[in-house]
Parts: C-alpha cells; structure tokens; sequence
C-alpha cells in the first residue's frame, strides 16, 4: 500500500514522514524523481536528477507520472516503483494533487491519501523560514488554491499546525487501515 501525502509547499509533508516515521520503523519510503537542490542530511526520499537527466527518462517513457510543478522543477514516479504499492508493505511519500489522483485511479484501494492543510499565511511564513525568498515562496504558493481544490478527494484531510498531534494522527489512521 502506498500512502500519500500531499499539500503546498511549505504544507510539512517530508516533515511529517520523517516523525511519522521515528516511531513506526516498519513502514518505508518511497523514492520519487526530483530536480529540485537537496535540502541538507536526511533528504533521502528522492533521486536528485539534473533537468537533462530527467527528460531522458521522460524520452525513455520510464515515469508513471511527473509534473513540472514550477519552470525547471520536476518530480515525477518511476515506473520501476510501482511494484512497491501492491506489496504488504507500506510505503510513504509526498506527491502532489495531481500525481495522488492517477495513481488513485491506477491503483484505486492500495492508494490512500492525507492532505495537509495550512492557512497560506502560515505556509509564507514556514517557506520563509526555510531560505526561500519572497518571491520565491509566493511563487511557490501560486498552485495554493488549485491543490486546496483537490482536498474533498482524500481519505484524510488533517489541519497541519502542530507536528506531534499532526503525526500521531497519521499514525492512528495507518493502524486503522
């Protein structure tokens, strides 16, 4: 079973793995493509592919899925990973709206999604926090409302204003699937 996390940026997800993750070894990560810049130690969900490395995979029909979510930022799924949502394993990842809806299509009951939401007021300010510029966070943020749209399609919309209480949330819903 594959479980996805979507939201805007600045929203938690990776965030919320990670501690989801501390207190439940058994459930595993799911790596995706991404031609964003690492963040620091620990940013291990993702293959880090230049733009060219990316569309040669493109070209080689090897993604499941991908978006090109801002000029030059791509994340995408291979198609090598799939094997992983219908093993008894439970994998987590970070997806965005769109992705989440096919593979909730393709995969339908061995998919489940959480969204998290957050006022925007706070994701500028986390994104802030976080090095981004200004500008950048608010181009960041331009798909705020259109990913917002896609909340009512999720098994689990859960307000993200505190980590702890956000995680064990998380972790009751797993056990309950």
């Amino acid at each position: 079973m594959l479980i996805v996390l979507s939201g805007p940026s600045g929203s938690g997800k990776n965030t919320i793995i990670k501690e989801v993750m501390k207190s439940q070894p058994s459930l595993k990560i799911m790596k995706t493509c991404t031609t964003r810049k690492r963040r620091g130690e620990g940013d291990d969900a993702y293959y880090f592919l230049t733009e060219q490395e990316f569309k040669d995979k493109l070209k080689n029909n090897e993604f499941f899925e991908y978006e090109q979510v801002h000029k030059g930022l791509y994340y995408g799924v291979l198609n090598s990973s799939l094997n992983k949502i219908v093993e008894k394993d439970i994998y987590l990842k970070d997806i965005d709206v769109n992705g989440y809806m096919k593979l909730k299509k393709e995969f339908g009951e061995n998919v489940c999604g959480i969204y998290l939401d957050v006022p925007k007021k706070v994701l500028i300010d986390r994104l802030l926090k976080r090095g981004e510029s200004e500008e950048s966070a608010k181009k960041r943020l331009s798909r705020f409302e259109y990913e917002k749209s896609f909340s009512s399609k999720y098994d689990l919309v859960i307000k993200n204003d505190d980590l702890k209480t956000t995680a064990n949330e998380i972790i009751k819903f797993i056990k309950n699937l």
